[in-house]
């Protein structure tokens, strides 16, 4: 696992202070019946999430809306004893599965004539909501060990 540099980790935690504002956007668009920005809002509280993660363990991410399979392998391989817990498996198929949505659900589909407001339902927005709730957490579980790490000079 890289160390990450200070100004990585300045940016991992803006990434993350960003994810939780769009996971309270999510949750205002869910209690709006605004199903699919609640969707559009948790996709990006993933994607920030994600990109906060590698941040402060790898010192590095990977531009695009989904992070690479082989990037979470290098993760996995080098995850750190302090969040083991964690279950980054788990956060690369949540990153996979909303990556693919993040075009249709800001835009809908132009071929079909439909909005995104008429794809996505209750239940995909309460997945969605679920998914970014559990990604923001593991991003702010990572950020406090990796601040922790740093305050007693481990890496």
């Amino acid at each position: 696992m890289s160390v990450p540099s200070p100004e990585n980790v300045r940016l991992a935690e803006d990434y993350v202070n960003r994810a939780r504002v769009k996971l309270e956007e999510a949750r205002r668009q869910m209690q709006s019946i605004q199903y699919d920005t609640c969707i559009s809002a948790s996709q990006e509280c993933i994607e920030l999430s994600v990109k906060g993660i590698f941040l402060m363990l790898l010192g590095d991410y990977q531009p695009q809306h989904e992070a690479r399979e082989s990037e979470f392998k290098r993760m996995l391989s080098s995850t750190p004893d302090g969040i083991g817990h964690i279950d980054f498996a788990r956060i690369w198929m949540v990153n996979k599965f909303w990556a693919t949505f993040y075009t249709t659900a800001k835009y809908g589909n132009k071929q079909l004539g439909v909005s995104a407001a008429r794809l996505f339902r209750k239940e995909d927005a309460e997945l969605a909501l679920k998914h970014a709730d559990d990604v923001y957490t593991a991003a702010s579980t990572t950020r406090y060990w990796r601040l922790t790490s740093m305050a007693r000079g481990k890496t």
